[in-house]
């Protein structure tokens, strides 16, 4: 049941797609899950947009197996809230952290051709959410995809009221939606109709309030066509899947030979909440369950292993540093947000640019800069290539990557330009855990360095930190000897202690509604003061110093949990130390096809559950799909297309080998990925030989009158009355696993 389930998943989200087809010219894994783990790509348009609703909804569904759960009484699933969300592509935590929405569900089929019937809830805060949902197997053969029909219900905190219906079968769907006032006549109304396959066929959209927005459209074996009622404007787009853009959201590595899936050593796990019953995760990026985990709690894996909760006021983050140089990071993306303390004119401050640094060119190659000065970016000035080129000599240029972590690029200049001799300082960071060793005892801070007795009062900004120390952002500025703030640190309590001799002795405490985190310079071993000396001025200490040291520390502080230290003990006394992200190499094929990146050897990292960072992005238009400024309006694509097959792998090295030992072979399956078909310019309808939509097709509104599964009276999808309660089974299924 779970092939055809897809199936009808497949049909409604990839309804623009065309066939697949790839070539293999070498010899990747011929057995195990690289063959077998499935792909599925969806197709986002302004008509897809319509129905990303209830395509999360279908995606929850498919994720809590409820094919494999058939007869098996009531049961939770976990559902990973980034990979179903109407914004999947852009979700993801580099970090490999995760948030769950929980399914109830109860599935039944009464015999092994009957329908089945799957009624349930789904946890959601501010609203109580019912599905129903109605699998009838094929009326034409066993190997097309059955009629489903799903019914949602949500119920807002506010009282107003959604409701809609979905019908797939072979021969296309159809949507129909309303909500509004709870009780009162319906004022959002919206229909969506489809009428063939993922080959050839035609479709209405409409929606609205008062005035409805009807749009028509249509497909054959070369284009997409849509036509807008209102404004008359039509647009044909290419089928053609090399002409598409796409941007993959989870991927597949895998053993080399075996083809059996690359696991990390320590992913993470299930575990639940002792006092209320409730199931989260564990995993490198963090502890996620409903509501916060005070220290002291008990938790238990869902293997039963118990385990004390310690939660300490801040998490203290460890980076190391190695160097090399800007040439060695040819084409590797680079992210750089401007400040005002930066050299580049105030029209370029608080602008984000997307950059890489070209070997061949020796000069750094744009993207598109983003404006970041007022809340989320937007389309930011012209970009001036030349500014970003010339740098002062005050300090290193400090960038980002998805696959390095920070960079600090110190410019050795040729004619007022960086040279590929630079020295980079790349960066990596890691959580210290309770009760570990290596971290110094005593540290030193210049720059932001936060003091006890002002947390305790809770200020706020510059007033938190030690006098003399408060600085807007120039790093470059220095203090003197009598600033320096000293802090000491406990391995085994795991609490940084504020050591100045105004304060005395007092825990480094954050405050819970301090609605923020703190902006801490870095501290270093007190013993390695005399690094963070200013170059030219003896006696004085500059924050930026620390970052070409081999190591230096931060203490992080806010509420939120990438901000707070919360640790899991096992009743032996030891800590779990989650895997960190594996680093890897990608080799990138010396074909034209991979335009500016061809022949580069790019760096990755592989998380845990399914994230690669490091490929590089760009934003394109959406008519052209030529690269344009990131905004709102742009969508945010893939550089190049990974391949699957003879050239799709990674390479890595295991950090406990001896030196120059051999890379291991990982290799690389896209598993889900976004396409976004381009314009074909001078193409109607007409002449692409498109048939659009037919209005009177769409579906009635009336359906819904007796398609309600949060209605007690509708016996057949009702699944009883929403309830916190219903969330607390110790989850049988996480997102597509059924677990054993």
């Amino acid at each position: 049941m779970r092939s055809t389930l897809a199936s009808s998943v497949l049909l409604l989200a990839t309804m623009l797609a065309s066939a697949f087809t790839t070539g293999s010219r070498a010899e990747p894994p011929a057995t195990g899950a690289y063959v077998s783990d499935p792909q599925t790509e969806y197709v986002n348009d302004d008509v897809s947009s319509f129905i990303e609703g209830v395509n999360s909804v279908l995606c929850a569904v498919a994720a809590i197996r409820t094919d494999a759960m058939v007869n098996k009484a009531r049961y939770v699933g976990l559902v990973d809230s980034g990979q179903c969300s109407a914004q999947a592509g852009s979700t993801g935590a580099s970090d490999g952290s995760k948030r769950y929405s929980r399914v109830s569900m109860t599935s039944t089929r009464s015999s092994a051709d009957g329908v089945q019937v799957a009624r349930g809830h789904i946890e959601s805060v501010g609203e109580q959410m019912f599905i129903g949902v109605q699998v009838a197997p094929s009326r034409h053969g066993p190997d097309d995809p059955p009629d489903v029909v799903l019914d949602t219900s949500y119920l807002q905190a506010d009282s107003s009221r959604a409701q809609s219906r979905l019908r797939v079968s072979d021969s296309g769907f159809s949507l129909a939606s309303r909500g509004g006032a709870q009780g009162a006549a319906p004022t959002l109304t919206g229909r969506f109709v489809w009428r063939g396959n993922t080959d050839t066929g035609h479709g209405v959209m409409e929606q609205g309030d008062a005035v409805q927005d009807l749009t028509r459209f249509g497909q054959n074996g070369d284009y997409y066509c849509r036509e807008q009622e209102a404004s008359g404007l039509s647009l044909c787009f290419k089928r053609a899947r090399s002409a598409a853009l796409s941007a993959t959201w989870r991927w597949g590595v895998y053993n080399d030979s075996s083809g059996d899936r690359f696991t990390l050593d320590q992913p993470g796990f299930l575990l639940q909440r002792e006092a209320t019953e409730e199931w989260g995760y564990a995993n490198y990026g963090g502890i996620w369950v409903p509501g916060a985990l005070p220290d002291g709690d008990r938790v238990r894996s869902v293997a039963g292993t118990p385990y004390t909760v310690h939660r300490a006021a801040g998490r203290l983050v460890r980076y190391t540093t190695s160097t090399t140089t800007l040439d060695a990071l040819d084409r590797v993306p680079l992210q750089v947000l401007t400040n005002l303390g930066d050299p580049f004119g105030p029209e370029e401050a608080h602008t984000l640019y997307e950059l890489h640094w070209s070997k061949a060119l020796q000069r750094f190659v744009p993207v598109e800069p983003e404006d970041c000065s007022s809340g989320p970016c937007v389309a930011a000035k012209t970009w001036r290539a030349g500014e970003l080129q010339r740098r002062s000599t005050a300090g290193a240029l400090l960038a980002w990557s998805d696959a390095l972590g920070p960079i600090g690029i110190e410019p050795q200049l040729v004619s007022g330009l960086h040279a590929g001799n630079s020295v980079v300082r790349t960066t990596r960071s890691e959580v210290v855990v309770p009760d570990s060793e290596g971290a110094p005892l005593d540290l030193v801070c210049v720059r932001n360095c936060p003091i006890a007795a002002r947390l305790a009062d809770l200020a706020v900004g510059s007033a938190s930190y030690a006098s003399g120390t408060e600085d807007p952002g120039n790093r470059h500025a220095g203090v003197d000897l009598a600033h320096v703030t000293r802090y000491r640190w406990d391995p085994k309590t795991y609490t940084l202690f504020d050591v100045q001799p105004a304060d005395g002795s007092a825990p480094m405490a954050f405050p819970d509604v301090r609605p923020s985190g703190l902006d801490m310079g870095n501290m270093v071993d007190a013993r390695w003061l005399q690094g963070l000396e200013c170059v030219g001025q003896p006696m004085t200490y500059c924050d930026a110093r620390a970052l070409g040291m081999a190591e230096y520390y931060r203490w992080e502080m806010g509420p939120e949990p990438h901000q707070s230290g919360v640790f899991l003990r096992s009743d032996d006394g030891r800590y779990v130390r989650f895997s960190a992200p594996v680093r890897a190499r990608f080799a990138v094929p010396d074909e034209p096809a991979y335009a500016e990146f061809a022949g580069a050897v790019l760096p990755v990292e592989i998380h845990a559950f399914d994230v690669l960072t490091g490929i590089p992005m760009r934003c394109a238009d959406r008519l052209s799909g030529a690269s344009v400024r990131c905004s709102s309006d742009a969508v945010r694509v893939s550089a190049f297309e990974l391949p699957f097959g003879a050239q799709g792998f990674v390479t890595v090295v295991d950090p406990t080998a001896s030196a120059g030992a051999t890379p291991v072979r990982k290799w690389l399956k896209w598993l889900d990925r976004e396409l976004h078909l381009q314009h074909a310019p001078g193409i109607t309808p007409a002449t692409a030989g498109v048939v659009l939509g037919d209005p009177r097709d769409l579906p009635d509104l009336s359906e819904l009158d007796g398609a309600d599964p949060g209605n007690p009276a509708d016996a057949a999808a009702y699944a009883g009355p929403y309830s916190a309660d219903l969330f607390k089974l110790e989850p049988a299924v996480v997102h597509g696993t059924v677990l054993e």
